[in-house]
């Protein structure tokens, strides 16, 4: 055989090492899909809601197909949460969060289905609640509840999707972004820093510092946390104009 020759075969076997792969990634990826349907079939949720449940409605949702271990979601398994939909709280509820598009996820009729976020006023996950809300000036979404008290403290997670190339392969990804917000007076403020916190409260402004310097919180590696602490102790002052 001579080297072009040599060269044609060297290309043919990797198209079918490619071709095999592919092929044994998308069963991977149905075979996932069947088990997520198989763990809470449609008839768990009829069982458990009753046939007449306001909860089957909304979009088809199609599941994202991973190429690696990217995903959008909030936990890689079914979980259970009990929902406020439409005004009635549904308890023990298995879905998928899509916090790339904030989707929340239940199982119908074999298949998925997206519940409408507007109808959807808040749900309770591994401890966790999230509600929905639409602040002037930013997104519509789910919020998680961090600290409620005369301060509430909020978060919003996005998973943002992106292609990059990296020699001849497209990367995909999800780059995972999350933003913190003070609620006063129904209004929302963003906190990136220390600062931002501290000129809320211009008229304690000192003590804030003070106790920001004593405790050590930067608001830097442990944004989330030292804004939780000196919520708590705002609270504790009484500053919450």
């Amino acid at each position: 055989m001579n080297l072009r020759g040599t060269f044609r075969l060297f290309c043919l076997c990797l198209a079918l090492i490619f071709i095999c792969g592919f092929r044994s990634l998308a069963q991977l990826q149905t075979d996932t899909l069947i088990h997520w349907v198989n763990s809470f079939p449609v008839e768990f949720y009829k069982k458990s809601l009753g046939t007449s449940t306001r909860l089957f409605n909304g979009r088809e949702y199609k599941a994202y197909h991973s190429a690696k271990d990217e995903n959008p979601y909030l936990f890689l398994d079914w979980t259970k949460a009990d929902l406020e939909y439409e005004g009635q709280w549904y308890n023990s509820v298995p879905i998928m969060v899509d916090i790339s598009n904030n989707g929340v996820i239940i199982n119908y009729m074999g298949g998925f289905l997206q519940l409408v976020k507007e109808k959807l006023s808040q749900f309770v996950i591994k401890g966790r609640k999230f509600i929905f809300l639409q602040p002037a000036g930013l997104s519509p979404g789910f919020y998680e509840l961090l600290y409620e008290g005369q301060l509430k403290i909020y978060s919003h997670r996005q998973k943002k999707y992106k292609e990059k190339l990296t020699g001849m392969e497209i990367v995909r990804e999800f780059e995972d972004q999350e933003r913190f917000y003070v609620m006063i007076e129904n209004q929302m403020h963003v906190i990136k820093n220390r600062k931002d916190f501290l000129a809320l409260f211009p008229a304690q402004m000192l003590v804030l510092k003070t106790e920001a310097r004593k405790k050590g919180l930067r608001f830097k590696k442990n944004l989330r946390t030292d804004l939780i602490a000196l919520s708590i102790f705002c609270d504790q002052l009484n500053v919450a104009r």
